[in-house]
Order: C-alpha cells, then sequence, then structure tokens
C-alpha cells in the first residue's frame, strides 16, 4: 500500500527553467528533444499542437496525458515543468503526450468553415466573442481572450480528440491505450475529470445485424447493439495539482464527478491522487472535500482506505499552487514518476493494448437515467462529437 505522506521539500542547486510561449512575432519555442511535434485537429476544426514522447515500453507500458493549467492570463504546454515531467515520465518508460488548449500556447488556427458551422458547433459563436474580418472573411484564429466564461467547458473537446489520436496511435503498434494516466492542473485538472467522468458513459456498440454501419447509432434503438465496456476502463488512474472548482469562473460539479471516478463498480474504481501546496489551505481544504465524496470516512493525512489504495492526498511544502507545483525545486515530479505511478501500476497490471478501433464500430454515451446520445454521426468523424455537456451537469 502506498503512503501518502507529506514530503519534505528536497533543496536543489538548479533554478526553474520555465519555457515560456513567445508572443507572436517571437521565436517560437522548440518542441522538448525527445518528443515529436504534431498537429491534431478536434472535431470542430481546432488545430491543437501537442508534443508525444514514445517511451521504451511502448504497448507494454503506460500512456500518459498532461494537461496544462490557464487562466484569464492564459497558460501552455511549455510553461513551468510540464516538458521536464514528460521527459521524466519518457526516461520511466512511459509514453506521454502534452498539448496547448485551443485558444492557449500555440494552438490558435481553427478551420474557419468548420469551426464557425452554426449548425455543427453553435457553441463557438454562442460563447466567443465573434468578430467577422472585413470582407466578410471567418476568422482563421482564435484566442482565450475572446472566451467568456460558458465557453471554457467546452476546451473538454480537446481531450477527445488526443484520446482518438493516441487511440490511432496504439492500433499502429507504437503505444498503449488501455492504461491511461492523467495528470492535470488546475482548470486543467477540472477538465480532465470532467473528460474521465464522460468516459466512463461512453461505450462502442457493435450492430447485432453485422450489416449495419455507423450511422444506424442516430436512428436505431440500443436494443439493436451490443454494448462493449466503458472507455474509462482504460483509465489508471488521475493526478490532480490543486484542480478547481470552477471552469471560467463558472462553478461545476466537480465533486459528483470525482465521486463517480472513485467509486465505480467492481475494479472499474480509478485512483485519484489530490496534490497541493502544504501552505495553501484553500487548496487542502478542497482536496478533503473531494476525497470525502469518494469516501466519506476519510480524513485528512490518513492513508488511503484499504478498498482504494491509491487514492489519497499529497501535501508539498510549497506555497505555490496547480502547474506550479512541478518547479525543478520540488519533490513533485519525483512523488509522481517514482513513488506514485509504479506502485499503482504494479497493482493495476498492465492491460494488453489490443486494438480500440475508435472508426470501425459505432458508440454512445449512455447516462444512469437512460438518455443515449450516439459518439459518432458519419464514418469520416475522426473524434468524438461534442460531449454532451448536459449529461455532466453543466447545462449551456
Amino acid at each position: 500500500m502506498l503512503s501518502f505522506r507529506i514530503l519534505r521539500p528536497v533543496l536543489g542547486l538548479l533554478a526553474l527553467a520555465l519555457l515560456i510561449q513567445p508572443e507572436p512575432g517571437r521565436a517560437q519555442v522548440p518542441p522538448p528533444a525527445k518528443s515529436k511535434r504534431h498537429t491534431i485537429e478536434t472535431i470542430d476544426g481546432v488545430h491543437l499542437k501537442a508534443n508525444l514522447w514514445v517511451g521504451k515500453k511502448g504497448q507494454d507500458g503506460a500512456t500518459v496525458i498532461l494537461l496544462h493549467n490557464f487562466d484569464k492570463g492564459g497558460g501552455d504546454s511549455q510553461k513551468d515543468g510540464w516538458n521536464a515531467l514528460g521527459d521524466a515520465l519518457q526516461k520511466a518508460g512511459h509514453s506521454v503526450i502534452s498539448f496547448d488548449f485551443r485558444g492557449h500556447g500555440q494552438s490558435l488556427e481553427v478551420n474557419p468553415d468548420k469551426f464557425w458551422s452554426q449548425m455543427e458547433f453553435p457553441y463557438n459563436t454562442r460563447y466567443l466573442k465573434f468578430k467577422v474580418q472585413p470582407g466578410g472573411k471567418l476568422p482563421g484564429t482564435i484566442s482565450q481572450t475572446d472566451f467568456t466564461a460558458n465557453y471554457y467547458p467546452f476546451l473538454v473537446n480537446d481531450i477527445t480528440a488526443i484520446r482518438a489520436f493516441l487511440d490511432k496511435q496504439n492500433d499502429a503498434g507504437i503505444i498503449n491505450t488501455k492504461n491511461l494516466i492523467v495528470i492535470g492542473a488546475g482548470q486543467g485538472a477540472t477538465l480532465g475529470a470532467l473528460w474521465m467522468e464522460s468516459e466512463l458513459k461512453r461505450r462502442q456498440a457493435v450492430p447485432k445485424d453485422p450489416r449495419l454501419g455507423i450511422a444506424a447509432a442516430a436512428v436505431l434503438p440500443p436494443v439493436a447493439f451490443d454494448f462493449k465496456d466503458p472507455a474509462g476502463q482504460d483509465i489508471a488512474a488521475g493526478i490532480f495539482l490543486s484542480p478547481s472548482p470552477t471552469l471560467g469562473g463558472q462553478p461545476v460539479p466537480l465533486t459528483t464527478w470525482m465521486k463517480d471516478l472513485g467509486t465505480v463498480k467492481d475494479s472499474n474504481k480509478i485512483p485519484l491522487a489530490f496534490l497541493y501546496g502544504g501552505e495553501d489551505k484553500t487548496g487542502s481544504k478542497y482536496a478533503l472535500d473531494l476525497l470525502t465524496a469518494v469516501s466519506p470516512n476519510y480524513k485528512k493525512g490518513m492513508a488511503p482506505p484499504k478498498e482504494l489504495p491509491f487514492t489519497g492526498e499529497e501535501a508539498i511544502e510549497t506555497k505555490l499552487t496547480g502547474s506550479q507545483l512541478l518547479n525543478a525545486e520540488l519533490p513533485t515530479e519525483k512523488w509522481i514518476v517514482e513513488k506514485y505511478i509504479p506502485p499503482m501500476l504494479e497493482k493495476r497490471t498492465i492491460i494488453a493494448a489490443g486494438t480500440q478501433a475508435f472508426e470501425k464500430w459505432p458508440a454512445f454515451w449512455r447516462s444512469p437515467t437512460g438518455v443515449i446520445i450516439p459518439v459518432r454521426l458519419r464514418e469520416t468523424d475522426e473524434a468524438p462529437r461534442p460531449v454532451p455537456l448536459q449529461l455532466f451537469g453543466i447545462q449551456r
């Protein structure tokens, strides 16, 4: 059993090197040398800029998704210690992906005809400060400065596009997406929890009549399909650095999501680790609130419950929060890479990669009340449709 103890700070001599995203007109920051740069298009036409580290374990290891923090001042995957964490995780044998959320860092370009389609993606015109260019030309770029508070939950669709990309890498024999680990900070952590919750409700469906294809999902009742296990079964753990109770300043039901994630029946319980600065009283209290939602008898500082051996808290002795917990002078990276992930994966045991075949079968989001929404409507869709936020307590 892993003990979640308060770690003493590690005094290092190396100064923190911040890879700050350049402003327009400045030189581009190169990707980490050990990773490969990719452009991944979301279902609504955003061009996400991502770095992929392929670990030496390949399909015998885990794949880690890194989700950067953001606020009104911006945020991106090149700031703080995300690249160093990616390097360390790769050195430990894991594959890793890090990306800039839409409107942040270098993820600014969009496919105008797709992105601004009011029929398919009305939230992009409804919740962005939309300005038509001279001559009626649709904007080809977006920025977080154009976001209204109501827009931030839709950034979860960036993570669904990343998962679809990773599944293709899995099916190509490069990585393994049957053992996913989500590491997020601040609002990025909150979006990660929302995405994980949506994956618990997403199931591939095989038509009972083999002559039927993906389009059948839009017109046939659920009894026409055999449903596979939820996609969330592939998530090995969630590690959250100072998760935020809000997105864009608006409250979201994060406590409900965490309860669902941590109490899934039988072997599908997802281990949840909450990290915060020891001097951050607000972060400490909120972590405890989330933990008691998962395990009502949990007390601050106690060892993880026997039924949830890798769910707990870790206080890092600092006043820093969120992505800043990855500061090179703090033990956060070492705790994640050396103390938490290895025993957690040993307990889980690595699940064989298999084939995800996202593009082969229809799929549905299924709510506990019986609401069913198709994930794909066209065989050409390379990522899930926008996540139905109403199924997860967000009304937009």
